[in-house]
């Protein structure tokens, strides 16, 4: 009955300050917001008016035009004011509905390929708008040419915004547009085999053969299925290349024009920016373990020694995350191969059960390899199937398994995680010699950024579902990337790729510090004597 009468109080305080005193209305769940924020603050009931007083204040200095308040323009004042009297004020004197707002799991998001949503542009608005029509696995044969007329979008609009254009004095012509043109002519398409043994480039209208002998490029390794810019001339039904290139550098203006938003249905898009940044203040550990063969003893024992000094460590790390292969051995189509695999999760359960510290508060994310269970034809790849992982589900709170790719969304940050033999495909099927065969991984770094997709190669070298290859593309540029299974580790601006070649080492160990941007390797700890 007492805390009836408190709660009567605080809200008889809210209606007379906001509506009686400043002519302000409130939405019913902005009062049930500023209820909860004052009772969960335990605030003083002398002291309300003025932290009423200091509310609207903000509120008018942030929101200065609407006399309607809405829940989540308060949500944006109440952690307006935090922000600035964070100096003085200590994390128990917060209301618990703030504490929560700076938690990192609330933050936290682990993003399956197949639920991601996806974009089209809108030429009429100019900007990005959800495309709510219906994906299937098995899409219909013209989803296969809107996905590739989507990549070359993404690719001319970044173009279009970038200054490479005006910079170089130079612009793009379609390729409809070069019979009967004796000029030199620039050129934006994808490259294809049309017929064997000839090259095509393609864009949304029409294709030409390329002749690619004399040409000169820039850095990187080019592909069938990678979108180029290239220079040259048209001559006798052939256009004769003297230069390709990747159109453009990835960089922050397009993240700002582009803003994707993952988080469809989720809470966490309300946050202001400076209680993200807030909580990526703190130092947040993430662990990333590759090619943790559970079927092999010997990996098991130093999985373990590594889990004892994680569990033992403060803070807590937040993040341990796993990525394929699983086994040592492809279990697909393998005598016997589902029931060790699943042998080898129960092992792994039994194994964390021993740190209840891990298991009851750290993110365990399992992100399958190519011979892991299905795997490894079609990406993205499926999850691990919830045959093979009950028991990590029941011992592990905060257990995720997910699609191959993935993305991590963790306060302003995005990060994307894949587990794919990216170095050997793309040498494979190279169609022109480096300019510098000492530079391959900056070669294989440049490909993949500038190609603005994890999987720059035509169908029939790598197929994808068609109505999910937004799930592979890196339009725009994510914060960091994780590559599995590729080249010696490497760093260029935000990409990071990891050697993951394991004959003297017994597998793959990583920890990213988020704010402090660093990426260390454990492999010391892991050495086979």
């Amino acid at each position: 009955m007492i805390e009836n009468k408190r709660v009567t109080d605080i809200k008889r305080a809210i209606l007379q300050i906001f509506t009686k005193t400043h002519g302000l209305t409130l939405q019913t769940d902005a009062v049930r917001y500023l209820l909860e924020v004052m009772q969960e603050g335990n605030i003083d009931l002398k002291s309300l008016p003025q932290i009423l007083e200091n509310i609207i204040s903000t509120y008018r200095s942030t929101f200065d035009a609407s006399d309607l308040i809405t829940k989540e323009s308060l949500e944006q004042v109440v952690h307006q004011i935090f922000q600035q009297n964070r100096r003085t004020r200590t994390l128990d004197a917060l209301p618990a509905i703030l504490k929560k707002d700076l938690d990192p799991q609330t933050h936290f998001r682990v993003i399956n390929a197949f639920e991601m949503p996806r974009y089209k542009y809108d030429s009429f608005t100019k900007s990005f708008v959800i495309d709510n029509v219906e994906k299937s696995l098995s899409a219909k044969e013209n989803k296969k040419w809107e996905m590739l007329k989507r990549r070359l979008q993404v690719i001319r609009l970044n173009l279009e915004r970038s200054n490479l254009c005006f910079q170089h004095n130079f612009k793009i012509s379609k390729i409809s547009s070069l019979l009967g043109s004796t000029d030199r002519k620039y050129l934006l398409g994808m490259i294809s085999q049309i017929k064997d043994g000839c090259l095509y480039l393609e864009d949304e209208e029409s294709n030409v053969p390329i002749d690619l002998s004399d040409a000169n490029c820039s850095i990187g390794l080019f592909t069938e299925g990678c979108i180029v810019i290239v220079e040259g001339v048209f001559e006798s039904g052939v256009f004769k290349v003297s230069f390709i290139g990747f159109p453009s550098d990835p960089n922050e203006e397009n993240r700002n024009f582009v803003n994707f938003d993952y988080l469809i249905n989720s809470n966490q898009k309300s946050f202001t920016k400076d209680v993200l940044l807030e909580v990526e203040s703190n130092e947040n550990a993430w662990f990333i373990f590759s090619e943790v063969h559970l079927d092999d003893q010997k990996t098991l024992q130093a999985l373990g020694k590594i889990l004892q000094v994680l569990n033992d460590s403060k803070p807590t790390p937040f993040a341990l995350i796993f990525l394929g292969n699983f086994s040592s051995k492809s279990v697909n189509g393998m005598p016997m191969g589902f029931e060790s695999y699943q042998n080898g999760f129960n092992q792994l359960a039994q194994l964390i059960s021993k740190f209840p510290n891990l298991a009851n508060n750290t993110n365990f994310v399992f992100i399958p390899g190519p011979e892991d269970p299905f795997g490894g034809a079609i990406y993205p790849m499926a999850p691990i199937p919830d045959s093979f992982t009950l028991k990590i589900r029941q011992i592990c709170k905060k257990a995720h398994f997910t699609t191959n790719p993935c993305r991590i969304i963790f306060c302003t940050q995005e990060l994307v995680f894949f587990r794919y033999d990216l170095a050997k495909k793309v040498h494979r099927n190279a169609i022109l010699e480096p300019r510098h065969t000492d530079l391959f991984k900056s070669h294989l770094v440049s490909t993949i950024l500038k190609s603005h997709h994890l999987l720059p190669f035509p169908l029939h070298i790598q197929p994808i579902y068609w109505d999910f290859d937004h799930s592979l593309s890196l339009f725009p540029n994510p914060n960091l990337e994780i590559h599995l299974k590729v080249s010696k580790k490497l760093k260029k601006k935000q990409f990071v790729q990891i050697q993951a070649h394991f004959r003297k080492i017994i597998f793959l160990f990583y920890a990213i510090f988020r704010t402090k941007g660093r990426l260390i390797s454990g492999n010391g700890l892991l050495k086979e004597k």
